[in-house]
């Protein structure tokens, strides 16, 4: 196996995980083809498709999608977890004669998880007015009232208008026959849209809603979210301790940066040390750390190697990472000394805290992303700035593990 498989997990928010059905697209479809399409030059397959792809699903090369649901049963011919791998009776070792993640002598895998099903479906309104109390009583620890003002008008009205205003034009509904963008809430058979049709799943308002109710399930119904944690934690497991995995990516994207942070807390050392990046793209964090009291220190044993965070200026969702925890919008620039990280280290057997470098990176995504939706959320589809940025760090992971093996 040379230095082993580099191994990209992509975690999304949750109504925005459509798994991949007869004549629907997988949500992470689209990344995994820009992936492709700078990865795989000159008869060159670096990034593999995946070995048990399912018959009806198109395109040259597909994710490898893991998928399970709530009470567990079988889904529509996958195998659920053990498409990562089996556990022996121990839980020690993982068995991956009948689950290969590559083809060939492709060198990395693309794992996207699907745990929409898990957290549940339709509105949150008892939730949803919980959590927005208290973002308000906390939003004087997250932004400056000056600085708040000209975020929700920069952010958040402006494309309100410019989405009335477009329902205005068009008022009857329409067949789609236009591209999709990536960003849109699942469209899988069954699943309740909030106005009940189909029209406009990628735009503002349905996607703004589509928001509201991950987050307000994620911080309210512990059960939702610990079964979405322990799905998560056990494929992260699988893949850390399959022989043929060399290093891990964490791809995560907007609440999905939340989960996939969280769930890196719980992995045991052996398994952390196969994490070799994170990158988060339109991460909420420091929301959650401002507003819900989602904790001030991370304790990430070892530290993060490396962490990767693209923002847009225009995106509602994301924030920079690289100031320290008390830092809010309107504050002055920290000095280049005291830009520690929202988060810190724990040492446990120290006893010592510690920075968790960050990288914030500003991408445009307006400029550079396909018309539709909220655009400035779209990372994935922006071909200029964010893929290549994720290609760089795919090859320098795969480097580094090549000088392990030296």
């Amino acid at each position: 196996m040379g230095s082993g498989i580099t191994c990209i997990v992509t975690i999304h928010g949750i109504g925005f995980q459509e798994p991949p059905l007869d004549g629907v697209a997988g949500y992470a479809d689209d990344l995994h083809t820009n992936l492709c399409n700078a990865l795989n030059q000159d008869g060159d397959e670096l990034l593999s498709d995946d070995p048990g792809r399912q018959s009806y699903q198109v395109g040259a090369s597909v994710p490898i999608y893991v998928q399970s649901v709530w009470p567990p049963r079988s889904l529509c011919g996958e195998d659920g977890m053990k498409r990562l791998g089996s556990w022996d009776e121990d839980h020690r070792t993982v068995s991956i004669a009948d689950a290969p993640l590559v083809k060939g002598n492709a060198r990395i895998a693309h794992v996207a998880l699907v745990y929409s099903r898990l957290e549940g479906e339709g509105p949150e309104v008892e939730a949803a007015v919980i959590t927005g109390g208290m973002a308000a009583v906390s939003a004087s620890h997250y932004s400056h009232v000056a600085a708040l003002l000209d975020m929700l008008f920069l952010d958040i009205m402006q494309p309100l208008v410019q989405s009335l205003w477009t329902n205005l034009l068009e008022p009857l509904p329409q067949k789609d026959t236009g591209p999709r963008p990536s960003l849109r809430i699942r469209q899988d058979k069954g699943y309740p849209h909030h106005n009940g049709s189909s029209r406009h799943l990628g735009g503002f308002m349905a996607l703004l809603r589509q928001f509201e109710n991950d987050v307000a399930a994620y911080v309210c119904h512990n059960g939702r979210r610990q079964r979405v944690r322990s799905f998560i934690l056990d494929a992260l497991l699988r893949l850390a301790f399959r022989e043929d995995v060399a290093g891990i990516v964490l791809n995560t994207h907007s609440n999905g940066t939340v989960i996939g942070l969280d769930v890196l807390q719980e992995l045991p050392p052996i398994a952390a040390k196969k994490i070799r990046a994170v990158i988060t793209a339109g991460s909420p964090i420091r929301k959650y750390v401002d507003l819900f009291g989602w904790g001030e220190h991370l304790a990430v044993v070892p530290k993060i190697k490396r962490w990767d965070n693209f923002l847009d200026a225009q995106d509602i969702v994301a924030d920079r990472l690289r100031p320290p925890a008390g830092w809010k919008r309107g504050d002055k620039e920290p000095a280049e000394e005291e830009m520690v990280g929202i988060y810190q280290a724990l040492d446990y057997s120290k006893g010592e805290l510690s920075p968790v470098p960050i990288n914030d990176i500003q991408v445009n995504n307006i400029t550079n992303s396909p018309v539709g939706g909220l655009r400035a959320h779209n990372y994935w589809e922006n071909t200029k700035e964010f893929i290549p940025a994720v290609v760089k760090i795919l090859q320098d992971v795969m480097a580094e593990a090549e000088l392990d093996v030296v």
